[in-house]
């Protein structure tokens, strides 16, 4: 099979948990052998910090701020940089002495994340990993993106404008994120 076929049942195993026995070995008429190797090795790949980086970033030059702002603005929410929101990813193989630490409400052992995107998708931050123990408020805590946010230690020279009840301009300084309730232990 090609490279594109196994980066695809990669891909799916990640997106969906699809087992590599039964329905991707079948699906993509790979051995469930093949695909678990190939999956070992994109896994390697994808977490090397030259991929990492040049990937998973925030961004950084005026221009690039103020697009990542305008699709925000542009649905009605302006001075949004980000959505954010915790992650927990199973963790299959935890170690037993390590299964208290790990194992949150859910009842399985996880790794949690905060994941930082933008209002097109791509991924621009991830805190983590965290013991699955830990919940997003916990989390967003130890969060350098969302602490610089909150200590205007990021982003401070950002303007953006918002419109009062009134209708009248008010100018704000540093961009905000979107969340679900979690955010409130950043606020504190």
């Amino acid at each position: 099979a090609k490279t594109p076929v196994y980066v695809m049942a990669a891909l799916r195993h990640l997106g969906k948990g699809s087992d590599f026995e039964d329905s991707l070995s079948s699906e993509f008429r790979i051995s469930r052998q093949m695909l678990s190797q190939f999956y070992k090795f994109f896994i390697r790949l994808l977490c090397q910090k030259s991929i990492y980086d040049r990937f998973i970033c925030l961004p950084e030059d005026p221009e690039d701020i103020a697009a990542c702002m305008k699709t925000f603005s542009d649905v009605g929410l302006p001075g949004c940089i980000v959505s954010i929101d915790g992650v927990h990813i199973p963790w299959e193989r935890c170690p037993a002495e390590y299964q208290s630490w790990f194992t949150g409400k859910g009842g399985s052992p996880t790794l949690a994340f905060n994941v930082a995107v933008d209002h097109k998708g791509k991924i621009l931050h991830i805190e983590g990993p965290h013991p699955g123990t830990r919940n997003d408020k916990t989390i967003v805590r130890c969060d350098s993106f969302i602490m610089g946010l909150k200590t205007r230690a990021k982003f401070s020279d950002v303007v953006w404008e918002r419109y009062t009840a009134n209708g009248e301009v008010v100018q704000e300084q540093g961009p905000y994120v979107i969340a679900d309730g979690t955010m409130s232990a950043a606020k504190k």
